[in-house]
């Protein structure tokens, strides 16, 4: 057990800077002269872990170390197969292609009970061409231009340096930083058109992009509906397909609590194709979905 907890600390410390001997205690739950001794014990085993004292002291081990490949074992390289085989179905990627060969002759062949298929992302040419575009411009820190279409469909020309290809909410989007509006911002690649990649390189040195999740996170101005659907029991595994939300049993029936943005749209059509099994327990949500429901119909009357 002793050696396990070694072992997981000493991963924990190659995954995050400076950590305080309080939050290692919290973290192994284990007092704070265990720490001690466990560091101890890592330092002695050759690990180069820097300890710095004061107030905002802690440990962390030394930049350039890297931990051995010996350390992974077949259900961690399995792991990483099933991860890589998933997104290979997605993206068009030699890179991945290479690394998941290497990757097979360090593994146990052994059938994996997981398979990711993520090819419906793969399906549409002018779709992965896009992606390769963001893809490159990451790679290599170049600038680039596109026509990007917001949630109401207004056109704007955009000018980025793109820091993140991220798969979220059924659909690929990009963490870019917008050099017009000098912010970091999430854009869906389905909205974006003549993309076209610029000679220049990156204006800014940017930010660890986990902190720049994080800083988008704290200050999103999206707005979003908060609000309750009500359906009968055997109807509540449709909506959690798509819907992950808080279930309260209500007799006969199941109301589901939803966080959902007001500006997307693919929400709205995947509760209004419940069409009477649902029940929207909110009035400025219910006007809005009876509105695209007259707007539709006096279309097609």
């Amino acid at each position: 057990m002793k050696i396990e907890r070694l072992l997981r600390m000493l991963i924990y410390l190659f995954n995050h800077k400076l950590v305080s001997a309080k939050v290692l205690a919290q973290r192994f739950n284990v007092s704070l002269r265990t720490v001690q001794r466990d560091i101890d014990t890592l330092t002695l085993a050759g690990c180069p872990i820097v300890a710095y004292t004061g107030y905002q002291g802690g440990y962390e081990i030394m930049e350039d170390y890297k931990l051995p490949i010996q350390l992974a074992d077949d259900q961690d390289y399995q792991s990483m197969l099933i991860a890589l085989r998933g997104l290979q179905t997605a993206l068009d990627d030699p890179h991945i292609a290479s690394t998941l060969e290497k990757l097979k002759t360090l593994a146990v062949h052994v059938e994996s009970p997981i398979a990711l298929d993520l090819s419906v992302m793969h399906e549409n040419q002018d779709y992965n061409a896009r992606i390769q575009s963001v893809l490159t411009a990451i790679q290599q820190q170049q600038q680039m231009t596109c026509t990007y279409h917001n949630a109401q469909g207004i056109a704007a020309h955009r000018r980025l340096e793109p820091c993140l290809l991220q798969y979220r909410w059924y659909a690929w989007y990009v963490i870019a930083y917008d050099t017009q509006k000098q912010e970091y911002r999430r854009f869906k690649v389905a909205r974006m058109e003549e993309i076209q990649l610029l000679n220049h390189t990156f204006t800014i040195n940017h930010k660890a992009i986990g902190d720049i999740l994080k800083a988008m996170e704290a200050n999103d101005t999206q707005e979003y509906y908060d609000f309750d659907v009500r359906c009968l029991a055997e109807d509540a595994s449709i909506l959690n397909e798509y819907f992950n939300g808080e279930k309260q049993p209500e007799g006969t029936s199941i109301r589901l609590h939803l966080h959902l943005p007001k500006a997307e749209w693919q929400w709205k059509g995947r509760l209004l194709a419940m069409g009477d099994r649902i029940e929207i327990l909110n009035e400025e949500v219910r006007a809005e979905l009876c509105l695209l429901c007259h707007a539709f119909l006096n279309n097609h009357e």
